[in-house]
């Protein structure tokens, strides 16, 4: 046969144009660059029901996997992390690469950890959100420097617009604050009293009912309020809207990987599979790129953060 006739340097030649073929064979691409050894990409949540998360993020991140199949990734996988805490860790040895969570969350991880903040959420035809405050309509409540001696109830601890950003804008006013176990609990005439209901619907209970005096819920929450409730409120203030929801990569992730990222998540609402996983994650209507620069449309969150970071970092 040729083979044979040939001998051994025919042989070694069919090895090294084999072994070059296998090489530049898709399927047997190595890892991508800066990602687990096995091609595994990580979208990472903060949430205390962990379960229940990343049931609804995995599809994304196996999105996101399918997408990038030529970038290296062979794998989606959504890890949720208990805490802030936790999610700095996780990003800083790149046991998470993509990171999604509220603006405080995201800043200050960023600050901690180096992840690099790429795109907003945009959800209910928006992307952002702000904070109202609500009082009974004949309260007589006209102006937050009103709410000295008073009682005010926030939704929960971890919540954006329902506890951080009402609260450092209370801060920022120059008004104290004062953590209280129940509603009962009397209330200093220089400070501001306040505490937790667990949901929108004490908290506004609350205020209609006259246990609190002030309120405050996203203008999602208000727009959307029940009439018997609402014509039972007013507005006495709002915050400045801050982004909804904003996607991280990890700050060592390498640039064209990150940039791969961004167009892919950038480019789901323009496919049919795109837009199923994006309502799939809590009805997100799309990602996309700042306007005006991350910089500049994070300035209000950053120029509030400095008023409740310790309390976001200890998430």
């Amino acid at each position: 046969m040729m083979i044979r006739r040939l001998g051994p340097i025919y042989l070694s030649g069919l090895m090294f144009l084999a072994v070059g073929l296998l090489a530049s064979w898709p399927g047997a691409a190595g890892a991508a660059e800066g990602v687990a050894p096995d091609g595994r990409l990580r979208l990472g949540i903060v949430s205390p029901r962990p379960t229940k998360m990343i049931r609804i993020m995995q599809p994304l991140a196996e999105y996101l996997a399918k997408h990038l199949a030529t970038s290296g990734i062979r794998k989606g996988e959504a890890v949720a992390t208990p805490s802030v805490g936790s999610m700095v860790s996780y990003l800083r040895t790149g046991k998470v690469d993509v990171y999604i969570d509220s603006p405080f969350p995201s800043v200050v991880v960023a600050e901690l950890a180096g992840s690099k903040i790429l795109l907003r959420r945009w959800k209910g035809g928006r992307p952002d959100y702000h904070t109202v405050f609500l009082a009974r309509r004949d309260s007589g409540i006209s102006s937050l420097e009103e709410l000295r001696g008073k009682m005010i109830a926030f939704e929960d601890p971890g919540s954006t617009s329902a506890y951080f950003l009402p609260k450092a804008v209370l801060l920022r006013r120059g008004l104290t604050l004062a953590v209280k176990k129940d509603f009962n609990e009397a209330v200093a005439p220089g400070e501001v009293g306040y505490i937790f209901g667990g949901d929108e619907t004490n908290i506004l209970i609350w205020t209609i009912r006259e246990k609190v005096h002030v309120t405050t819920v996203s203008n999602d929450d208000w727009e959307n309020l029940q009439e018997n409730m609402k014509k039972e409120l007013k507005v006495v203030a709002r915050t400045e809207p801050v982004p909804r929801h904003l996607v991280s990569v990890r700050g060592d992730l390498p640039p064209a990987l990150q940039a791969e990222i961004r167009r892919v998540l950038v480019g789901m609402e323009h496919s049919e599979e795109g837009r199923r996983v994006l309502k799939h994650v809590q009805k997100t209507d799309r990602f996309d790129e700042f306007p005006q620069g991350a910089e500049a449309q994070l300035r209000p969150v950053r120029d509030l953060i400095k008023y409740v970071r310790k309390e976001v970092g200890a998430l």
